[in-house]
């Protein structure tokens, strides 16, 4: 990706998991895991990508760079717990399916960028409405070749007005976003607290075994896929993203607390207490979101297309959902999406907002 005027490159490094000084550390061993059907399932999705935005007291160059080191050096520590990150996706010789290999001297990409634009800090990691293209410069792509793809590539970008953004691309082939955050937050405790051990609830569970499939999904998939990619020689290329339209936008808009009592009031108003087993904010969210997309979206206020579905589709965490349940520090991927649709007529109903819920929280 060509790079924006207002940001300037100014190291591509490599980060290699080291042994902590931990005397029970023992040295970096070749680690493999093999593609579950819930991996296969994803393998040519858009990388998943993350910005994580970190405020500085102040701009001073010292201060900037005994930060990156730091955060150089708990990469390191991070990634020996972590060592799938700092390897690639392969696919081995008379190997059935591709596979996540680790070999010792492997290391994840770390770009390290400057912004020149004193404005760009605020305006970037701000709610107000902005052009997706203004974030794309502090994702990195992934290196992807005929033989193997990274499954994570780190950015590390300055700002002279005194902060950070860290941001994250991980192969989809091999990451969910849940697995992300349980990386960047096992990052974060280890430059903060430079720990002997991560705890539990951080430290990756790998494996595979607990992931079930009785009848082969993993290869079905996987097959699908590769029956739609254009040429042999690029198994491992992801789908593009579509193109944004010049006129999309990005915003923020919170919801407070009080905010999201007053929303589950309104829909508990439509639906009788006895069928309501259990209301998420997350639910009323969803519904908000989807009534208001709906409406914004009719031709005209107060307008609607009679026969018209409005679909949508929810990611679902399956890590306490799958018979039996697997860990819920399982590190992979472990999601689903599934697919629902209101009618858009009901979204202008006085219960819409409910009507909606209830179709949500039924999937």
């Amino acid at each position: 990706m060509a790079q924006p005027d207002n940001i300037k490159i100014l190291e591509v490094c490599h980060v290699s998991p080291v042994p902590s000084n931990s005397p029970d550390s023992a040295e970096l061993a070749e680690f493999s895991l093999p593609l579950t059907f819930l991996d296969t399932f994803c393998f040519k999705f858009p990388p998943v990508q993350c910005l994580f935005f970190y405020h500085l007291p102040n701009s001073d160059p010292s201060l900037m760079s005994s930060t990156l080191s730091k955060l150089k050096r708990s990469l390191s520590l991070t990634l020996q717990h972590y060592l799938p990150l700092a390897g690639t996706l392969t696919w081995p010789p008379n190997a059935p399916k591709p596979v996540v290999l680790y070999k010792p001297g492997n290391a994840v990409f770390l770009t390290v960028a400057e912004s020149t634009d004193v404005h760009y800090f605020n305006r970037i990691s701000g709610d107000h409405v902005r052009q997706p293209c203004e974030s794309r410069p502090l994702v990195p792509d992934l290196h992807v070749n005929e033989t193997s793809a990274s499954i994570m590539a780190l950015q590390i970008t300055l700002f002279p007005e005194g902060g950070i953004c860290v941001g994250v691309t991980g192969h989809h082939a091999f990451l969910d976003g849940k697995s992300t955050a349980m990386f960047m937050k096992s990052w974060a405790y280890i430059c903060r607290e430079n720990p002997p051990f991560l705890v539990p609830e951080l430290t990756p569970f790998y494996d595979r075994n607990v992931v079930k499939d009785p009848i082969g999904l993993d290869m079905l998939y996987l097959n699908r896929w590769l029956a739609r990619s254009r040429s042999k020689q690029k198994v491992f290329d992801h789908w593009s993203e579509t193109h944004e339209p010049s006129d999309m936008v990005r915003g923020t808009f919170q919801l407070t607390r009080g905010d999201i009592e007053k929303l589950k009031k309104r829909v508990s108003n439509h639906i009788k207490i006895s069928k309501l087993e259990y209301l998420s904010s997350f639910v009323v969210t969803i519904a908000h979101v989807l009534t208001c997309m709906v409406k914004a979206m009719s031709s005209s206020e107060g307008e609607f297309r009679e026969s018209t579905k409005a679909y949508f589709v929810v990611g679902v965490d399956y890590r306490a959902r799958l018979d039996p349940p697997v860990p819920l520090n399982y590190f992979g991927n472990c999601v689903g999406s599934h697919l629902g649709y209101v009618q858009e007529r009901d979204c202008f109903e006085e219960d819409g907002l409910a009507i909606v819920a209830e179709k949500i929280r039924c999937l």
